[in-house]
C-alpha cells in the first residue's frame, strides 16, 4: 500500500521525475521502520540520510504525499501533489521505528558499534529515531474543493524517549526543520495546521518552524492553484495564472556533515534543482514539479552530464564490489588527561576510492572521528579526545567512488 520508501539506512539517493498514484498507505518517503539487524555498517543510525526527493507528482494517495520518517538532510523540493492525504494529511515529518526482529547477537552487535536501535525483541522495545536537517519546500499540494485531508495539513511529532542507551534523548522530529515556499489548498480555514497542540512538534521554541513561520513563510489556503487540467494529469500551470505567477523560494544547502549522524560519508550540499520534471533544465520557476504551460509532460533521463553523483557517497550502484580495507595500525596514548589516537589503513577500489574515515568510540558513545590522509599508499591520522576510557573501539570505513563502502573496527586499550 505504500508507493515508495527508502529505508534502513538508505543514503545518497536522488529520487526524482516519477509519477505516483493510488496509493494507500503514503506516495514518497524518506525512512519508515527497520529491523536493526537488517542495518549495514555505517549506516546504523538514521533510517535515510542525504535523500533528495524533487519534480515528482503524487496523486490519489489516501496517506501522506510526502514524508520523513527519521531523516538525516533529506531534501522534498518541488514536487506537485493532487487529491492526498483523505484519511491523514498531507505531509508528514514524522519519527522513524527501530526494531529488533529477532537475531539479538546482530542487534547487539550494531549497537556495540554506535548503532540506535534495541537489542530486545517485542514491540515495547522499539525506538524512536527522529530527524534533522529537513527542508521542505516549493511543493505544491492541492485538494480541489470536495476533497480533502482526514484531520490536517501536517503532521509533525512532539518529541519521544528512547529507552535504551546510546540514543540521544529526546528523539526530535523536527530539529532543524524548515518548511517554506509551499502552495497548499486544503480545505477551508478552520483546517488545522497540525501543530497547534503543545504535544506535537515545531513549538513556538523551535527557532526553525513553528506555527507562525508555517503561515507566514507558506501559502496555505490563500491562493488555488491552476492547473491546465488537474483532474486529468495534466498539471501544468496555466499561462498567466495565479501559480505561474509565485516565484519559488531560494533553496538552502545542506549543512556540514555533524558527528551524531554516524560515520559515513558525508553526501552532495548542493540543493540546486536546476531542471523540471521532464528533466528539461530550469532556472526561474514557480513552486511545483512543473514549470510551464508549455513544458513537457513526459519524463525523460537527464544526460550524463546532468547526473552527478554526491561527493563522497553515492548516485548509483556501477561498481562491481565494494572497497579492499585493511586496517595496519592504531594506538592509543594517555596525554595529559586526553587520549592520542593514530590510525593508519590501506584502502582499494576499481573504481576509486573517494573517501577513508575513522570513528573513535567508547562503547556505544562517539568520541569523535580522525580525518584520514593519503600518503604513499597509507591513509592516516592523529587526533586527541577527552575521556577516561581505558578501551576504544576505532571504526574505520572506505567509500569508493560509487558509494559502495566497507567497514572494519579494531579494539585498542589506551596505554
Amino acid at each position: 500500500s505504500w508507493c515508495m520508501y527508502v529505508k534502513g539506512g538508505s543514503s545518497y539517493l536522488l529520487v526524482e521525475g516519477n509519477l505516483v498514484y493510488d496509493c494507500g498507505e503514503g506516495g514518497i518517503t524518506a525512512g519508515q521502520g527497520t529491523g536493526f539487524e537488517f542495518m549495514d555498517d555505517p549506516f546504523l543510525r538514521y533510517e535515510a540520510n542525504y535523500i533528495k526527493i524533487i519534480n515528482n507528482i503524487i496523486h490519489d494517495v489516501t496517506g501522506a504525499a510526502l514524508g520523513v520518517n527519521g531523516g538525516y538532510n533529506i531534501l522534498v523540493a518541488h514536487n506537485t501533489a493532487y487529491k492526498v492525504g483523505s484519511r491523514s494529511h498531507l505531509i508528514e515529518v514524522v519519527f522513524g521505528e527501530r526494531s529488533c526482529d529477532g537475531d539479538i547477537a546482530a542487534c547487539q552487535a550494531r549497537q556495540a558499534a554506535g548503532g540506535w536501535g534495541p537489542a530486545a525483541t517485542g514491540s515495547e522495545a522499539s525506538q524512536p529515531i527522529g530527524n534533522r536537517n529537513v527542508s521542505v519546500v516549493n511543493n505544491v499540494l492541492y485538494n480541489p474543493s470536495g476533497f480533502v485531508s482526514g484531520s490536517q495539513h501536517f503532521a509533525i511529532y512532539g518529541p519521544r524517549t528512547p529507552t535504551v542507551s546510546g540514543i540521544p534523548s529526546p528523539q526530535l522530529s523536527d530539529s532543524g526543520l524548515v518548511i517554506k515556499g509551499n502552495i497548499v489548498w486544503n480545505g477551508g480555514s478552520s483546517m488545522p495546521v497540525g501543530v497547534e497542540d503543545a504535544d506535537q512538534g515545531c513549538q513556538p521554541s523551535n527557532p526553525t518552524c513553528s506555527l507562525a513561520q508555517l503561515l507566514a513563510n507558506n501559502s496555505i489556503n490563500s491562493s488555488e492553484p491552476d492547473f491546465l487540467s488537474a483532474s486529468t494529469g495534466d498539471f501544468r500551470p496555466m499561462q498567466g495564472g495565479r501559480l505561474s505567477a509565485i516565484a519559488s523560494v531560494a533553496l538552502d544547502d545542506f549543512s556540514v556533515l555533524e558527528s551524531e549522524a554516524g560515520p559515513i560519508t558525508e553526501g552532495d550540499r548542493n540543493n540546486q534543482v536546476t531542471r523540471e520534471f521532464s528533466g528539461t533544465l530550469a532556472s526561474a520557476r514557480p513552486p511545483g514539479a512543473i514549470v510551464s504551460a508549455s513544458s513537457s509532460i513526459e519524463f525523460s533521463a537527464p544526460s550524463a552530464d546532468e547526473t552527478t553523483p554526491p561527493a563522497g557517497g553515492g548516485g548509483g550502484s556501477g561498481g562491481t564490489s565494494a572497497p579492499k580495507l585493511k586496517i595496519t595500525k592504531v594506538t592509543a596514548k594517555n596525554s595529559g588527561g586526553k587520549v592520542a589516537v593514530t590510525v593508519s589503513a590501506k584502502a582499494s577500489d576499481g573504481d576509486g576510492v573517494s573517501s577513508v574515515q575513522a570513528t573513535v568510540l567508547d562503547g556505544s558513545k562517539m568520541l569523535g572521528s580522525v580525518s584520514q590522509k593519503i600518503k604513499a599508499g597509507v591513509y592516516s591520522g592523529k587526533k586527541s579526545f577527552k575521556t577516561k576510557a581505558k578501551k576504544v573501539n576505532v571504526r574505520v570505513v572506505a567509500t569508493d567512488s560509487t558509494g559502495q563502502s566497507t567497514s572494519k573496527s579494531k579494539k585498542v586499550k589506551v596505554s
